[in-house]
């Protein structure tokens, strides 16, 4: 049986609410990065965090807060993710 992964901020799980606005428009491959810093700072500018499209209910062993609904809340900080290469449609052999 694999050994289960530790979910690595134990402290915060569960009341960081994490957003993905990429199930909105698709992969975008080199534009992905930008579409990611720009909704970050929309929810900064707006205080609204975006909805994660497709997603009604995250799974019940999920420890992050999935935002499946947008949010009005007061938004102090972003954290974006991209990672180069990632959304490579050929993997090398």
């Amino acid at each position: 049986m694999p050994k289960r992964r530790r979910w690595p901020f134990c402290s915060v799980r569960g009341s960081v609410p994490v957003a993905a606005p990429k199930p909105m428009t698709g992969r975008l491959l080199a534009g992905g990065a930008g579409l990611d810093v720009a909704a970050a700072l929309l929810s900064l500018r707006d205080q609204v965090i975006p909805p994660t499209a497709g997603t009604t209910e995250p799974a019940p062993d999920c420890p992050v807060d999935l935002v499946t609904s947008a949010r009005e809340v007061g938004v102090r900080h972003a954290l974006v993710v991209a990672a180069a290469g990632v959304a490579s449609t050929r993997w090398p052999s």
